[in-house]
């Protein structure tokens, strides 16, 4: 089975994670990219070959450490591989959601995916490596209240189709992952506690969206309880890796997962409209 030398950004939980315990479990060079050398010390427990290095994707400077520090210490025979897995989950009404947290959720999902991207591609391009940017089933179909998140990812696709144009003369494959709701923290950061995300929301603006809102937050609490393990995620990855001609996108969730996306495609938008309309405005 052909190795690689794999970086994996936001690897202290959920997604991150199980790949990179997944990847070194089956004898790959893995950087686990952490904010906190707690997080590192837990990855290096369960597998004694995760390198952790520290990270921020929206810290240039940091981006620039680790590079110099994994190209110190990368198996110069391997190919090299980004997963660009770093995310937040921003939620809350456009109207109602402070700019700033806007901006917070471009600055991790969308420019830090770019820097680390724009800083590892000579690596990349040298040993005839891949991309790998974790998208979401939110970056093919938009719920209201996730908008910020749902912005973000339709952004990692558009950039992961240029970038895959681009670079096709070089050898370089990029592949998008779209995982469906998974077991993950993102969600409980984002919408599992109610009195933190409304904290991070103008009160005024607020006002004529709660009921609806709450009614969301019940829906997504649901949908959570049905979610399926990061793991299936990391299995998605490795089959991408070895592939010689990887899918360029691949969905990862259940087969209503699959179902609700596919629908979302075909049905005309106003009927959807008119669906979520009902579903969570009317009394």
């Amino acid at each position: 089975m052909k190795k690689f030398s794999v970086l994996i950004t936001g690897a202290s939980t959920g997604i991150g994670r199980a790949i990179a315990i997944d990847l070194a479990n089956r004898g790959h060079q893995v950087f686990a990219g952490v904010r906190k050398q707690a997080d590192g010390v837990n990855l290096t427990n369960i597998n004694s070959s995760i390198v952790p290095v520290q990270i921020d994707v929206t810290d240039g400077e940091s981006i620039r450490l680790t590079q110099k520090q994994i190209e110190r210490q990368r198996i110069k025979e391997l190919s090299f591989v980004l997963i660009n897995n770093a995310g937040i989950a921003v939620a809350g009404p456009i109207e109602a959601v402070e700019i700033e947290e806007f901006k917070k959720q471009f600055a991790v999902n969308v420019f830090g995916l770019v820097e680390t991207t724009q800083t590892f591609l000579p690596i990349i391009r040298e040993t005839r490596g891949r991309i790998v940017n974790m998208s979401s089933v939110s970056g093919l179909l938009v719920s209201p209240f996730l908008g910020p998140y749902c912005a973000s990812k339709y952004a990692v696709e558009a950039i992961s189709d240029a970038l895959r144009r681009e670079l096709a003369v070089t050898g370089v494959k990029v592949i998008v992952i779209e995982p469906g709701p998974i077991q993950t923290p993102i969600w409980e950061k984002g919408l599992g506690h109610r009195d933190e995300l409304f904290s991070k929301i103008n009160k005024e603006r607020l006002e004529p969206y709660r009921n609806a809102l709450d009614k969301f937050i019940k829906q997504v609490e649901q949908v959570a309880r049905a979610a399926i393990p990061a793991e299936e995620v990391a299995r998605s990855v490795h089959e991408a890796l070895l592939a010689d001609d990887p899918p360029v996108r691949q969905i990862v969730t259940s087969r209503l997962g699959h179902l609700q996306v596919t629908l979302g495609h075909l049905l005309p938008s106003k009927w959807l409209d008119r669906v979520l309309k009902k579903q969570l405005f009317h009394r």
